[in-house]
């Protein structure tokens, strides 16, 4: 009978490649054709044949599963100590002398390991312990001894570390991190910049007509961060699921009658570069994002 390796684990992280091997070398054919079906929520959602070379077959789980994980959304109102539903899927791997369901996290790391197993009763979190601002919200994201993601805003003293808010109006953000839960980070400078550019003009016979301009916003901020966070902010540069908190702090509306309140808006993130160094301790990091607000003034749509 066939003998399959590589995914022997419960948990997978998608961002690294997962390496499957099956060996029919001790089959009666060897050469048989290897058949593989993933099966999601009672449905076949994959199926392939693989041909054995010299009685091996090779592929790469993370590269098919990665298109069945969720889209990547924080819950709006997520229930302390309670499970709690991010970008993960269960699936149920099936080959030849192998069935088994895992459970696989939008989440790697920077390096050329492949296979990568979340930890049972890990925290999904890059650092030791959680940054906490006064003022700010915060929380954990674990693991419990079954494997399922819990989300808690309740955490010891010995889980966090206080951190001085430097300014009277930081911009602070949530993010999907590298091991599939959320961090946050305050960041003590930012710039907004609102830019607008021409549609066109139509010639008319009376007055010409102005169709408007488009206009987009974009978010420039910046934070120091000692090398213990360093792996955090490296998260960031590359989430796909950012949000900022209170958006109407840096959107100032003059007029108190057309005030909103917002707690957690979605921003994109509009991709940057992080440098560091062996001889600074604590290293100065810029982002930028497209905060794609739903305003336009052009006349045409």
């Amino acid at each position: 009978m066939a003998t399959v390796t590589g995914i022997n684990g419960s948990r997978y992280y998608v961002n690294n490649p997962i390496w499957v091997t099956v060996d029919t070398s001790m089959d009666v054919d060897p050469t048989a054709v290897v058949n593989l079906s993933i099966t999601i929520n009672a449905t076949i959602v994959f199926s392939a044949k693989y041909y054995p070379l010299n009685g091996l077959v090779y592929f790469d789980l993370s590269e098919i599963i990665k298109g069945f994980l969720p889209e990547p959304s924080h819950p709006t109102n997520p229930i302390s100590g309670q499970p709690i539903s991010l970008s993960t899927v269960n699936a149920t791997i099936s080959l030849p002398g192998f069935n088994s369901t895992k459970t696989f996290f939008r989440g790697g790391e920077d390096s050329q390991r492949t296979n990568i197993q979340v930890p049972n009763e890990a925290v999904l979190s890059e650092s030791e312990k959680i940054p906490v601002w006064t003022g700010y919200p915060y929380a954990k994201y674990y693991l419990n001894s079954s494997g399922i993601t819990y989300y808690t805003d309740i955490l010891q003293v010995s889980e966090i570390e206080q951190r001085k808010v430097a300014t009277c109006n930081p911009v602070y953000l949530r993010f999907l991190n590298s091991k599939g839960g959320y961090s946050f980070w305050l960041f003590e400078d930012w710039e907004l910049l609102k830019n607008s550019k021409t549609t066109s003009v139509i010639e008319r016979r009376t007055s010409d007509l102005d169709l408007g301009l488009e206009t987009s916003h974009e978010l420039n901020i910046s934070t120091r961060v000692e090398e213990r966070y360093l792996s955090t902010l490296r998260a960031l540069l590359q989430s796909p699921d950012v949000y900022i908190y209170n958006i109407q702090n840096i959107l100032v509306e003059s007029n108190p009658q057309f005030q909103q309140s917002f707690v957690w808006t979605k921003i994109y993130n509009g991709g940057c570069n992080m440098k560091w160094n062996s001889y600074d301790s604590v290293h100065e990091f810029d982002f930028k994002f497209d905060l794609r607000l739903k305003s336009n003034p052009t006349l045409i749509w």
